[in-house]
């Protein structure tokens, strides 16, 4: 808006629903002359005022603005101006008669020169008029659709009236109009009246309406009259109100009314509630509240009378949390119309709290309690108002207190407080002070408690050095010894002891402290039976009583006894074949069993059954004597013998040589068994270890681990960072009947991508079964590989956890449940076009380049637009749309076909651009997740047949034969060295300012068509020439600037590189230089869904 010296003046806004809701500014627009100027004319603001408006286009002092009148300097003029109207005189303040044409000019001291004349006709007050003028509606409530007829009657208040010596005139907004405006008049003795009828009102018969009345001799006078036009029917009109702001003292009662006319008056449909709103520090949106009519405190009151409503609100001992904006919401039929108050209740004191906010652990005589590591976020609120001073303090080890740092100042509609991020690490005491505007303070203290677990009592058994293998280690038998702990918060204040049965004998006990909690340790040695029963572990405070039970159970113990008696006959065992003998003896614990032989240990046979039973698979002659078996326990022995006959026995037909011969054979053969078992017992034991992490993978992918959790207000760390943290979202599990993996495409050190069709899920007829989707399907190189597994479940978790965005490649779903058999599955969508990188080198000979270099006159002087230029050495270019502005219509017509196919792959300079911007979209998307990708290269960039980029590659092993992935120095850590900063080859620091240069390279990569970075240079040679500050040339195709931004990426320095969102913007301004026909919202900056995200979420379970 272009100002002018005529824009002074005083400028007014006010509500729709409330027109006494106004505000008003007077604005002074500086000109060069002091005064606005002044036309000719008569002004007056009663009958004997005069007013001048001299007004200025500057606020001036009154003493330096004067006036003349006919010449004459007018006495003590500044008592009578303002700066904003003028002088405004009465005539009784004129000591001079004025009468006629008269002169007046403002003159300002400070500028003489330049005064400001008006000539004003004064006229003398006339008579009292016989003639009185009025204004006849046919309603009083105009609206659309309405027919609608207005009157201007001029009546005589005493006698006759001559008719045709009075002219009446209506002008209105469709007055003009015939075919919707007509007039009527009529006339008698004593009246005349002008009716103007307009037939089915609108919108534009809203307005100002005038009345012309010209009496003959004497000039015409102008009535005014404004018609709004309801668009609707019904409507509603406040005619009274109380004041707009209310101030209460609590305990005092207040009263809300308004007064409303409603039409139609029949008054059905009408309705009306009161309601409160407010804002507190904590909650983040504004609160409402309905009031209703309650026997304690408010009542509500509606009377409706002929169209008239009376609408009231009482309250009776208002207190401080009632403040807020009072709004009475009336409706009516389809119409709907509010008014508000602003109700501040002013408090007697200062109301301090503290409120905590996060997960607590338990709570112990009414105390909450937060284990280690916890995110807090605690409030300091102060109600009052006028709003308190509000001080937050912790209290130091030495007893002193101290105000908390790195704190947030929240409000209120009446709190005020301040809002404190911390993790509990230890307990601590906080005091919250406020002080209202009196200066009076009041405090409130409060103690957050940090124990890493609620009071629980446990037992240690520790054995008796008689204890048998065969004893169950969980039962306590006669003679253990027992350690009964009770774990409970760390608090001087408590007083803990331990007490055994219904007598409540007290058991000595030593107490051990820790950081967050204290132990209470009671020692029973040698346990007997009279020792079970009920312990409890006490907690006393001054009030209170807490009690932790724990219930001992003692096995009393028994000697081993023969459950069979020793048998008195031997035992027949034939030659040959297998026998199978048991062990009678039983005792508490239960006994170990030895089997002995003519009184030595029997090593042959197979023993089962906890040694209970020994089985003889073949009954040789040796079987023959006397076998004893002994059971032993804690409290003593026993032993069940029998003797043996074997009957059958074959003499031997072998010579000493053969047995010989024979035996070595058999040892030779049993060594070889021996190998062979040894070797499956190894391959056993690996494949259910194998089996074991591969189970603990799977657990691990379907529950977020715990760990430390992250506070939305503190800074988030990166994906990889907090991997334990992240979930696998079940929603993606995919049917494995539904998914048919295809040939393989590609390959890595740890895992392979193969193509893939996928069925729709629940299909339902046999067309919608036919209909599959192409796909990309990722999977471990060796299934049963636990590293192999894990790099690609911590690709899927990190895929899950980034989301859907247009230029960051979509995650399908997974095959994830059966792990533990080797099969992981992750389905991607499939990128027609492949990485970027291939794209790039396989079009190099369909490459046009757009960029065209100016002559040297051009560059080096005054451009084609009129602007100067810096001279220099530098040659610049321009883009082949900027001198031939139908290069890119008809570039966007060769290179794609209607249907979006690509005809003979033509690639340009404005597809390099494209791409850089949308590679640099999606990074700026992963960058505020954050999420940072350590591998940004064009190889890892997927293209669609629409040439719309994907970010891909999340995790998956680099492929080791690649000489990009290594330096000669460490050949066996597979790292992109060509495209890593300095920091990140030296230190190994990734961060989104290492992914910056990364980026850089990728440009290169770009504007070479697939070219390697650094060519001239070997790979144990590249971080030295970095450190130098050797970098890439500028490539041949890329345009000033953009390589200006490649060399911003590279700076040694990682906090002076550009961010993402620069470079799109900057990216972004090239485009439309390059490409303008290019639709830059279709690209869907920010987060958003990728365009075929509707078709893969039907292929899910």
């Amino acid at each position: 808006m272009h100002l002018q010296e005529s824009d002074t003046g005083t400028y007014k806004c006010h509500t729709i629903d409330d027109e006494s809701l106004e505000d008003h500014v007077h604005v002074f627009v500086y000109d060069s002359r002091p005064f606005v100027s002044l036309k000719t004319g008569l002004f007056s603001a009663s009958e004997d005022d005069i007013l001048v408006r001299c007004v200025t286009t500057k606020f001036v002092k009154k003493q330096n603005v004067n006036l003349k009148i006919n010449g004459k300097m007018f006495k003590d003029a500044h008592k009578y101006y303002r700066q904003t109207e003028g002088f405004k005189i009465s005539g009784k303040a004129l000591d001079l008669k004025l009468d006629g044409l008269t002169n007046f000019e403002c003159v300002y001291l400070n500028d003489p020169e330049q005064p400001s004349q008006i000539n004003i006709e004064i006229t003398q007050p006339m008579a009292k008029s016989n003639f009185q003028v009025s204004w006849n509606e046919s309603s009083e409530w105009p609206h659309v659709g309405m027919n609608f007829s207005i009157s201007c009657m001029v009546e005589a208040v005493e006698g006759k009236m001559i008719p045709y010596h009075h002219q009446l005139n209506i002008s209105c907004p469709r007055c003009a109009n015939d075919e919707v405006a007509h007039s009527s008049k009529r006339h008698d003795d004593h009246r005349r009246t002008l009716t103007m009828n307009i037939e089915s009102l609108t919108a534009e018969d809203s307005g100002v309406y005038n009345c012309t009345w010209t009496k003959e001799g004497n000039k015409p006078e102008t009535f005014f009259k404004t018609i709004e036009v309801s668009p609707k029917v019904a409507q509603i009109r406040v005619i009274e109100r109380g004041k707009p702001e209310i101030l209460v003292e609590e305990g005092e009662s207040m009263e809300l009314k308004a007064n409303v006319l409603i039409y139609p008056l029949d008054g059905t449909g009408y309705s009306s509630k009161w309601i409160r709103r407010y804002t507190t520090p904590i909650r983040e949106s504004e609160q409402t509240e309905i009031l209703l009519t309650d026997q304690s405190q408010k009542t509500i009151v509606s009377e409706k009378t002929d169209g008239r409503v009376k609408e009231k609100l009482d309250v009776q001992g208002m207190t401080l949390n009632m403040s807020g904006i009072y709004v009475l919401v009336t409706t009516h039929k389809d119409e709907i119309r509010s008014v508000e108050w602003k109700v501040e209740v002013k408090s007697k004191k200062a109301q301090p709290n503290i409120f905590v906010r996060g997960v607590d652990s338990f709570v112990l005589f009414d105390q909450k309690y937060y284990k280690p590591g916890t995110s807090l976020s605690i409030d300091c609120i102060v109600a009052a108002l006028p709003l308190a001073e509000v001080k937050f303090e912790k209290k130091n080890p030495g007893g002193s207190w101290q105000e908390i740092g790195e704190i947030v100042l929240v409000s209120g509609t009446f709190e005020r407080g301040l809002t404190w991020q911390t993790v509990a690490d230890r307990t601590m005491q906080l005091r919250c002070t406020g002080t209202d505007q009196n200066g009076k303070s009041n405090s409130v203290l409060r103690t957050i408690r940090v124990s890493e677990n609620a009071p629980r009592a446990t037992t240690r058994i520790t054995k008796s050095e008689k204890a048998t293998q065969r004893e169950d280690p969980k039962e306590i038998y006669e003679g253990d010894d027992i350690t009964l702990d009770c774990n409970f918060p760390k608090n001087d204040d408590w007083d803990t002891t331990w007490v055994f049965g219904s007598s409540r004998k007290s058991i000595p006990a030593i107490e051990e402290s820790q950081t967050y909690s204290k132990h209470l340790i009671a020692t029973l040695t040698n346990v007997s039976s009279a020792d079970a029963g009920e312990y409890v572990c006490v907690l006393k405070n001054d009030t209170r009583v807490e009690e932790v039970k724990q219930i001992i159970s003692i096995t009393k113990i028994t000697r081993p006894f023969h459950t069979k008696a020793d048998p008195d006959e031997p035992q027949i065992l034939q030659w040959g074949e297998p026998t199978t003998f048991n062990c009678n003896i039983s005792g508490t614990p239960n006994p170990d069993i030895i089997w002995y032989k003519d009184e030595n240990v029997y090593t042959d046979g197979q023993l089962s059954n906890n040694n209970q039973t020994l089985y003889i698979p073949r009954v040789l002659n040796s079987e023959e004597g006397k076998f004893v078996c002994e059971g032993r326990n804690r409290a003593g022995s026993a032993n069940y013998t029998f003797e043996t006959r074997v009957d059958g026995a074959e003499e031997s037909s072998f010579s000493s040589g053969q047995m010989v011969l024979f035996a070595a054979i058999i040892l030779v053969l049993l060594a070889i068994l021996c190998c062979c078992f040894c070797a499956f017992l190894k391959q056993r034991r690996k494949a259910k270890e194998q089996e074991r992490a591969l189970g603990i993978l799977y657990e691990q992918l379907m529950r977020t681990q715990e760990g430390p959790l992250m506070d939305a207000k503190m800074p988030k760390l990166p994906l990889d960072q907090r991997l334990h943290q992240l979930p696998y979202n079940k929603n993606f599990e995919l049917d494995r009947k539904c998914l048919e993996v295809g040939h393989r495409i590609g390959c890595g050190q740890f895992g392979k991508v193969n193509e893939g069709m996928l069925t729709k899920a629940r299909v339902t007829d046999e067309a919608a079964a036919k209909r599959r989707l192409h796909v990309a399907v990722k999977s471990p190189l060796v299934g049963t590989n636990v590293t192999h597994q894990k790099m690609l479940a911590d690709e899927l978790k990190i895929m899950c956890a980034i989301g859907k965005h247009p230029n960051v490649v979509t995650l399908i779903g997974a095959i994830t449940k059966n792990m533990k058999g080797g099969e992981l599955y992750v389905v991607v969508e499939m990128c027609e076009l492949g990485n970027l990188k291939e794209f790039l080198q396989a079009n190099q000979n369909n490459f046009i380049n757009e960029l065209k270099l100016l002559p040297p006159e051009t560059a080096n002087g005054e451009t084609k637009d009129g602007y100067l230029r810096p001279t220099g050495n530098k040659q610049r270019s321009q883009y082949a749309f900027q001198q031939d502005p139908q290069w890119a219509m008809s570039m966007e017509t060769d290179r794609l076909l209607p249907d979006g196919k690509q005809k003979n792959e033509k690639l340009a300079t404005s597809d390099l651009i494209s791409f850089a911007m949308q590679i640099s979209n999606g990074m700026e998307y992963l960058a505020m997740i954050p999420c940072i990708h350590r591998d940004l290269a064009a190889r890892n960039i997927l293209l669609t047949s629409n040439r719309i980029c994907r970010i891909a590659d999340f995790g998956l092993a680099k492929n080791t034969e690649k000489n990009y992935y290594r330096m000669t120095k460490n050949p066996d850590l597979p790292q992109p060295f060509r495209w890593m900063s300095i920091e990140a080859i030296r230190k190994r620091i990734f961060t989104q300012e290492s992914d910056i240069w990364s980026f850089g390279i990728l440009l290169y990569e770009l504007f070479t068509l697939g070219g390697i970075p650094y060519p001239t240079i070997p790979n144990d040679q590249l971080i030295e020439k970095l450190e130098e500050g050797h970098r890439n040339s500028k490539p041949p195709y890329c345009h000033e600037d953009i390589y200006e931004l490649m060399r911003r990426c590279w700076l040694a320095e990682p906090n002076q590189r550009p961010n993402f969102h620069q470079c799109t913007d900057i990216l972004k301004g090239h485009l439309e230089m390059c490409s303008p026909q290019v639709n830059l919202n279709s690209f869907k900056f920010g987060i958003s869904q990728p365009e075929n995200f509707d078709i893969f979420s039907n292929f899910l379970i």
